[in-house]
């Protein structure tokens, strides 16, 4: 830390002895008032092998940095859980509760912000090894509260109460002198009693403990609410909102899942963009924009209506969650249209009989009663429904005269809410995929006999042998068990044939509703065993 106007040259430096072994880091910086603030972990002494989290102030004006003054940060969930480590850090605006409890009483600049940061704990008496079974926690600390203990630490420096000293690894030795000076908020310093250590550590009210490793905070206000934005060690990104001093969870999705594990910590290193729409964060070798002030972020109608805590008031418009200005007609937040996102198998024979599962979003429920409706065709030809939920319906495929495909159609009324909590209406389309109806023909079969005990292994050729849901194959009355199938070819193991020997058996394969056999072309022939 050092100033220079060209001629003259100040700084703060360590002694030569605490150069080798007081190890600080500077997480975060920034200017409040006429103060200059820095965010640091350090050794609590420089004989200590614990370390803790302060803010190092110093004026604006002073060159001389006899300002410069430390105090400890505490952020602490219950009686015994300390968080001592700060990881990443912010300066906000506090939360519209806080002001409305008369934290923040005068309106001041100083008393409306809040420096939000997160925090880790470490292993007892091991340094800066970070005990992740206590994952992370969120804290604020409220320039007003800041502002207050920096000015007491300089009181008490000034006034030698039991708990003041000064900064022993600035200045080896030096202790607080008592003197009569006005120490007030905006204290420029003094050449008596430079480089204060605080005793007393300012308190932050704690927000929410997390399982994962904070690694960035980012701070914004949207419609008068005040988002935390964090970032953390596994590459996710977690948009919540500071509400009665809890962090709500509003959106949560991962940014890093392309890069190797080592690579996908969120660095405490992000930034706005002027209009703080969207926030810059760093993983590895790569920058990523999130659209923290977009409702893109959303990415299907369920989540999009769902998302009732977040300020922005997200909508369903058309195919998109939309700002309610951004959407020109038909902005919903209490309904959803139902969507598909695949269905199997994407063949079935002319005869029907296919189980057709389709999966996606807001079908509704069989179990809403006479409140909810469902309807799927192929094309025109109607489905009939076996099984139904909100995000799954099984129906099977009714018999058609020619060969044909079609996009699937699904048709849902839901208004009881019952199945999702918001009403479904409207229609989905598998545009892209299309259930082609077809027509599996049997062409050949070898061999054409076998021994009555069975073990004999079977091929069927012909065409479009791999379609429909189900597949067997019989050679008379003896099941043949199928391992392999493919679009023109059918391998199976017969059974033990109970009939007399050299019977001729009629070979048989349903695929679904169809049967296919090839008795006409080769009769199958079983005989006795050799022994």
């Amino acid at each position: 830390m050092a100033y220079s106007d060209g001629d003259r040259h100040t700084g703060v430096g360590f002694t030569d002895t605490s150069k080798k072994s007081y190890y600080v880091e500077y997480v975060y910086g920034f200017s409040h008032g006429n103060f200059s603030y820095f965010l640091t972990t350090q050794k609590v002494s420089p004989q200590s092998h614990s370390f803790e989290s302060r803010l190092v102030r110093v004026h604006h004006d002073d060159t001389a940095f006899f300002s410069y003054t430390e105090v400890p940060l505490k952020c602490q969930q219950g009686m015994n859980t300390i968080f001592n480590l700060a990881t990443a850090a912010q300066l906000g605006k506090v939360s519209d509760e806080a002001q409305n409890a008369h934290l923040f009483a005068d309106g001041s600049e100083d008393e409306e912000k809040a420096l939000y940061v997160s925090f880790v704990s470490t292993v007892r008496g091991g340094g800066t090894i970070v005990d992740e079974t206590k994952g992370s926690a969120l804290c604020s600390f409220s320039m007003k509260d800041v502002i207050s203990a920096f000015t007491k630490a300089i009181r008490d420096c000034f006034n030698r109460e039991s708990d003041a000293r000064r900064a022993t690894w600035i200045v080896e030795g030096a202790k607080c002198q008592r003197a009569k000076i006005a120490v007030d908020d905006n204290f420029f310093g003094s050449g008596i009693n430079s480089f204060i250590e605080g005793g007393e550590a300012i308190a932050g009210q704690f927000i929410e403990q997390f399982k994962s490793q904070l690694t960035a905070v980012a701070v914004t206000t949207q419609n008068d609410a005040v988002i935390a934005v964090l970032g953390t060690n596994d590459g996710k990104v977690i948009k919540t909102k500071i509400s009665n001093s809890r962090a709500e969870l509003i959106h949560s999705s991962g940014i890093a899942d392309d890069l190797p594990q080592n690579m996908r910590s969120i660095l405490k290193s992000v930034a706005f963009d002027p209009p703080e729409k969207n926030l810059y964060l760093l993983t590895g070798n790569k920058i990523t924009k999130y659209p923290v002030g977009s409702c893109s972020i959303y990415n299907h109608c369920q989540s999009c209506i769902s998302s009732g805590a977040d300020p922005l008031e997200c909508g369903w418009c058309g195919s998109s969650c939309t700002l309610r200005e951004e959407c020109s007609s038909g902005f919903q937040r209490d309904r959803c249209p139902p969507s598909i996102d695949d269905f199997v198998p994407k063949y079935g024979p002319l005869e029907g009989g296919t189980f057709v599962n389709i999966t996606g979003k807001n079908f509704g429920s069989s179990t809403s009663g006479s409140g909810s409706s469902l309807t799927v065709r192929i094309g025109l030809e109607v489905c009939d429904i076996i099984s139904w939920q909100n995000n799954r319906i099984t129906c099977v495929t009714r018999p058609v005269n020619a060969p044909m495909a079609n996009i699937i159609n699904v048709s849902v009324s839901d208004k009881t809410k019952l199945s999702t909590g918001y009403i479904i209406e409207g229609q989905a389309y598998s545009y892209g995929h299309l259930f082609e109806y077809v027509k599996p023909v049997l062409t050949s079969l070898n061999p054409l006999f076998g021994p009555m005990s069975g073990g004999t292994n079977v091929t069927f050729e012909g065409k479009y042998l791999a379609v429909g849901s189900k597949t067997a194959a019989k050679i008379g009355n003896v099941d043949c068990k199928i391992y392999f199938t493919s679009h023109d070819r059918i391998s199976c193991r017969t059974g033990r044939f109970e009939g007399p020997p050299y019977s001729l058996s009629v070979a048989l394969v349903t695929i679904d509703d169809a049967s296919l056999n090839v008795s006409s072309l080769a009769p199958f022939r079983d005989r006795k065993s050799v022994v």
